[in-house]
This record gives structure tokens, sequence and C-alpha cells, in this order.
């Protein structure tokens, strides 16, 4: 096909795994639409807790808030000389957030820019931790909330230790892990934080894999964790440049990205975008 040809080109003469993570934002889509239609029929009931001071939800349900907001209050508007978002700043400034919280080497990086009316931009590359072990996919997505026409956050049945949290401001922080895909060589893992404000009509969304998510619900298992925490996403997403205009740095930083591949907005939007609830 054209995609994996263009794509196989950007990356001959390195080795990455820029196809794996197209073919992961492909496969994705489906899983998520349905773990989404499944959501619908029924809630399901299970046992919140309280850990490291965010309240865990129960799972279908409206959660409590929190007692101890998360400090930080999530991301403020960039001051200074800013650009609109698009592929490259949105991987750029993806790449500085999580340089700030792992060390570690960087590449395969692709995105989408704000094309079509949508609004969003999407990026996403292959992290190896210094730390040791094997390398794994971050992404990141910045949509408008309102995307959601006034669906709640809240905890879903296929969501694994699923907790959301009041922010200062009237913003929330979701965070969870999705269900683990059994392998030969251990289970596919991906972590997820999401921060989230009607106010700002802002939508940050981040996820962090032990791996690389084949097609047919296969994974290619490379460590024991993903290669960041959930604590390092909410990090990541909270960093106070996130907006639908970041610092003129990161459109700077984004154009030297190599190698770089742009992802169709139809293939972004099947996956990591919308369908991520």
């Amino acid at each position: 096909m054209k995609l994996h040809e263009h794509m196989s080109d950007a990356v001959a003469d390195v080795h990455t795994n820029t196809e794996t993570l197209t073919r992961t934002a492909r496969d994705r889509g489906g899983r998520i639409r349905r773990q989404r239609r499944l959501g619908t029929i029924g809630g399901v009931a299970a046992v919140g807790i309280l850990a490291f001071g965010i309240a865990t939800a129960i799972p279908g349900n409206d959660p409590a808030p929190s007692q101890e907001p998360f400090a930080s209050g999530g991301p403020a508007a960039p001051e200074g000389e800013t650009v609109p978002i698009d592929g490259r700043s949105t991987t750029a400034a993806l790449r500085a957030a999580v340089l700030e919280v792992m060390d570690g080497d960087t590449t395969a990086y692709a995105g989408q820019d704000d094309d079509g009316g949508l609004e969003g931009t999407y990026g996403v590359f292959e992290l190896t931790p210094a730390s040791g072990g094997g390398p794994g996919v971050v992404g990141l997505n910045i949509q408008h909330a309102s995307m959601l026409e006034g669906d709640p956050i809240k905890c879903r049945h296929w969501m694994f230790d699923c907790t959301i949290q009041d922010l200062p401001g009237g913003a929330l922080l979701r965070t969870y892990s999705e269900p683990p895909e059994q392998t030969t060589n251990g289970d596919g893992q991906r972590v997820v934080a999401e921060y989230f404000s009607i106010q700002r009509d802002l939508r940050v969304v981040a996820s962090a894999t032990n791996g690389f998510d084949l097609s047919g619900d296969a994974w290619d298992v490379t460590r024991e964790e993903p290669v960041l925490s959930i604590d390092q996403l909410v990090e990541v997403v909270t960093q106070e440049w996130w907006d639908f205009r970041l610092p003129a740095r990161f459109a700077e930083e984004g154009a030297e990205l190599s190698p770089y591949q742009d992802v169709p907005v139809k293939l972004i939007m099947t996956s990591a975008g919308p369908e991520l609830r």
C-alpha cells in the first residue's frame, strides 16, 4: 500500500518501528471502538480505592472527587511567541516533556497535522529509556474537549486501575491502563493519562507501552513495564505549554526531527483521536 511504501522509504536507513506505529494506530482504533460498544451495554461495578491522594473511581460510574487536588493544576496557556499546533511541533513538545521525566533515546517520529477542520494534532515516537530495557511507544493527542459532545469523563468498565481527580480551575485528570494483551513473551501493556478542561476546551491524552502493538491484537513485548509510568505521563499531560498554540521553539525543534512521517488524518482519528475514551 502507498502509506506502507512512504513510511518504509522515510526510515530505510535506520532501525525504527515506524511501520509498527502506523499499524498500531489503525488496529487500536478498532479495538477501542469495540470496547466502547461493550461499555454501552449495562454498567460494571467494582470496588474503588484511594491511593497516592487520587480518588479511584468505580468503573462505569461517576467518580468521587479527590480531596487533594493535583499540585500543578494542569496546563496553563503558554506565554511568549507561539505558533499553531501541527504534527511536528506536537511531536517535538511531547519529546521535550518526556525527556524531562525520563532519560533515553527517541526515534521513529510520526505526527498528524491539524487538517480538515479537526483542530487537533497527534505526535508519537519510539522511546528507549537510558535505565535499560527495550523500546516502547509514547504518543500524545491534543484535541478540543468539546469533541466529547457531553459524554462525561468517567471510568469505563474496560479501564484498569482507573482514577479521576479534580484539578484547580475545574479541570479533570484521568489515568488508567488498558486491558493487557497476552503474548508468548509477556503481556502487552499500555498506560494512559488524560487532562480535560471544559473551560479551556482542551483535551490532552498521552500513552506509553512496553513494546509494539501489532496487527491482529498481537504484541511485540520488549520490556516488563511501559517505558513511562502513570506518574510520568501525568507530568507529561500537565506541562504548561499544552494548548492549540505552542511555544515557537517547538516548531523549530519539530523541523529537525528525523526520521519523521506524516500520518493521514483518517488513520489517527480512528485510533488515538476521538475514539480514545
